[in-house]
């Protein structure tokens, strides 16, 4: 009676020892925004990219600014793209059902229209395993937000 106490005891710690417990959505969130280019952001329901455009003309100041929305749950697809030698920059693109705000002009209320893709860049200082990981990550807050991925084993 007395081994299978120890035996149990023996088993219950490494069980317990071995189980990892996944990343909360507010700490995937926090990790992706700590590694995510400037324009870039992530909150509790989507990934946000603005770009602002500004060009001074001598008929005065052409504006536009482009807001980007991917909601977790509308994510299909995570693919990478790795660095060309042209360019030196690595992609992240999510496919899905996504949005993008137009706005011509400050005052602008903007034009809102679809888009199935969502690239987020990177420049070649940020090595390709650090991109990866970014990939798992977005692969995790999404599934955790009820994102039906495509399986990426379909044809193998």
């Amino acid at each position: 009676m007395l081994s299978l106490a120890k035996a149990l005891i023996a088993f219950m710690l490494v069980f317990f020892t071995t189980i990892a417990f996944g990343q909360t959505k507010e700490e995937t969130i926090d990790w992706l925004n700590s590694k995510s280019p400037n324009e870039t952001q992530f909150n509790d329901k989507n990934i946000q990219r603005t770009t602002a455009y500004g060009r001074y003309q001598t008929t005065g100041t052409t504006w536009k600014m482009e807001e980007n929305l991917a909601p977790y749950s509308q994510i299909k697809s995570i693919n990478y793209i790795a660095a060309k030698e042209k360019t030196g920059f690595s992609q992240i693109i999510l496919f899905g059902k996504f949005e993008q705000k137009r706005k011509e002009s400050p005052g602008d209320t903007g034009k809102i229209s679809g888009i199935k893709n969502f690239e987020i860049t990177f420049d070649s200082s940020v090595p390709e395993v650090e991109i990866q990981k970014i990939v798992k990550a977005l692969k995790h807050l999404a599934t955790l937000e009820g994102a039906k991925l495509l399986n990426e084993n379909l044809f193998d």
